[in-house]
């Protein structure tokens, strides 16, 4: 339905099981047996590809790799050993590098970025604090990066940073910005003296006892053994990801096993982070991804558990596969995954043509998708080409295709107007109306 990477479809190969199993903890039997089944049904959907690790009161009850079979590359399989990327879970140890960094007098979360950058534009506005909350102002991407963004340079890429509009008062608003980030890590680095991966290795993985873990630059450390290339689907085929993307930048290019990253979360859920990094429920999470790779970790400090969810394939449906977790562990409902089959019924022309209008997806660099009234149904228009036709399940939710999970909800405001919600790989988007 979507370009830049946002169609959606479902998966058309037979798939089938393949898990390796590790030692269970006999407290966690249930949990474990939950969870198996779970992932085993999420797996045979074609919904997952990767490796799960959950812990109950610091006890392992459940590390197992799930892997498709049938016609897949031969750099999708996994074990419980794979080392995956973070992407932004990256953020979360910069996180810790800076809880670590205050801690020894060397930054603080009031640092200002012009105290290691005095010619940023406004940097004596941007905080840390700013920074780590994405409250910067900065956008989420370079808005006129480079084609070949991997070659850029940390020193590179804050001088692109500093030329980006402002697209809110620091301080005032919200925006995900992984050009925060970058600048981010550009100031652990000046404030450590050595790479943002470097500190990372020696200050806190070294520490945690992440032996498997480390970053693709910057290194010091051995070039990952087992690593789990990232995989999506084109027209029905999967695609291995055997490159670096161009558009990746160097400085937090991290990766990690399922076991390290639950040791990490161990690390993090003792002071001095545990009251620094928690939200009011005693919560520590990140998520991240890109095209053909997913990860999450979390760690709910209160209830005793973490779980890890890493994935070299993008069909994850992220956010329910949390949330079914979550109440696994928590020993609530929770529904087996099955195969999904949506039923289109008719809506009167008055009530489509509530929705008709431009939304713009800030969160995904600022895409903006039209909705118009034609041939009595809702198209989905994307850079003045129509991507697709709408099927109404619901007064307010359509969907394209009847057998996948994706789909668009059409939310009330209070002035009339709607709020688009598009629900894409496992992750709900919100689209704001565009005034006419």
């Amino acid at each position: 339905m979507f370009r830049k990477g946002l169609g959606l479809g479902a998966l058309v190969l037979t798939l089938s099981a393949c898990a390796h199993e590790a030692s269970v903890a006999p407290q966690g039997a249930l949990e474990d047996a939950d969870i198996g089944a779970y992932f085993e049904a999420l797996r045979d959907l074609g919904q997952f590809n990767g490796t799960v690790l959950a812990t109950k009161h610091g006890e392992v009850i459940h590390l197992s790799a799930y892997t498709l079979d049938g016609e897949i590359p031969p750099t999708m399989p996994v074990t419980i050993d794979s080392q995956y990327d973070l992407r932004s879970v990256s953020k979360l140890v910069a996180k810790i590098a800076v809880v670590q960094l205050e801690e020894d007098g060397l930054l603080t979360r009031q640092t200002k970025v012009s105290e290691f950058f005095p010619s940023f534009p406004r940097g004596d506005e941007i905080t840390v604090q700013h920074l780590m909350d994405h409250t910067s102002g900065l956008p989420r991407e370079l808005t006129d990066p480079p084609e070949d963004q991997l070659a850029l340079t940390p020193g590179q890429i804050v001088g692109l940073a500093a030329i980006e509009k402002l697209e809110f008062d620091p301080g005032t608003g919200r925006r995900y910005s992984n050009v925060g980030y970058q600048v981010l890590y550009a100031m652990i680095a000046e404030a450590a003296g050595v790479p943002f991966v470097r500190y990372a290795e020696e200050e806190i993985f070294d520490p945690a006892g992440m032996t498997m873990s480390g970053g693709h630059f910057y290194s010091s450390r051995p070039k990952p053994s087992n690593y789990a290339y990232g995989h999506f689907l084109r027209d029905g085929a999967l695609i291995a990801i055997e490159e670096f993307e161009r558009e990746d930048m160097r400085p937090a290019h991290l990766y990690a096993t399922a076991a390290d990253l639950d040791q990490l979360l161990s690390y993090v859920s003792r002071e001095p982070f545990l009251s620094k990094l928690a939200n009011e429920d005693g919560v520590i999470a990140h998520a991240g991804g890109t095209r053909g790779k997913r990860a999450y970790v979390e760690a709910n400090t209160e209830l005793g558990y973490r779980m890890v969810l890493l994935s070299n394939y993008d069909e994850v449906p992220l956010s329910q596969v949390v949330s079914d977790m979550r109440a696994i562990l928590e020993g609530k409902p929770f529904e087996i995954p099955e195969k999904v089959f949506r039923t289109a019924i008719d809506l009167p022309e008055s009530t489509l043509r509530r929705y008709e209008g431009t939304y713009s997806f800030a969160e995904l660099e600022h895409l903006k998708l039209v909705i118009k009234f034609e041939n009595g149904a809702l198209a989905v228009y994307q850079n003045g080409q129509n991507n697709g036709f709408l099927k109404a399940e619901s007064e307010r939710v359509f969907f394209e295709d009847p057998e996948s999970n994706e789909s668009i909800e059409f939310r009330p405001r209070e002035d009339g107007r709607y709020d688009m919600l598009l629900d894409w790989q496992g992750v709900r988007w919100e689209g704001e109306p565009v005034a006419q």
